[in-house]
């Protein structure tokens, strides 16, 4: 099993799931960046400059690696997945909490993201 991407979240601050660790996890956006560029090998060689002030490896002597960094910042994940709970709820990050659908095996897939 050979590991392809390298998947960056800045964490998200949702309520009723992590509040009480938030503060002792929480990096401002600077930081959030800087973590960024110090990893800057592992971005995409054509990866754009305007995200996350990543640097852009034009250079033929740059390193690159098979891992490929996928950064996401807050804004990047609020309302972007779709995610399942184990009894089949879809669930999404909206407005700092979690936001539930009835369970898509009662109502199906498509009433379910409707919700």
């Amino acid at each position: 099993n050979k590991i392809k991407r390298w998947k960056i979240f800045k964490i998200l601050k949702i309520e009723g799931e992590n509040e009480k660790e938030y503060d002792k996890l929480a990096i401002s956006d600077e930081e959030f960046n800087l973590f960024i560029q110090r990893h800057s090998q592992f971005l995409p060689k054509n990866q754009n400059n305007t995200n996350h002030n990543k640097n852009n490896h034009d250079n033929d002597n740059d390193i690159h690696h098979d891992i490929v960094m996928a950064p996401e910042n807050n804004d990047d994940m609020t309302e972007s997945y779709i995610m399942i709970t184990p009894d089949g709820k879809f669930y999404q990050n909206t407005q700092g909490k979690y936001h539930y659908s009835s369970s898509i095996l009662d109502i199906g897939v498509e009433e379910g993201l409707k919700q």
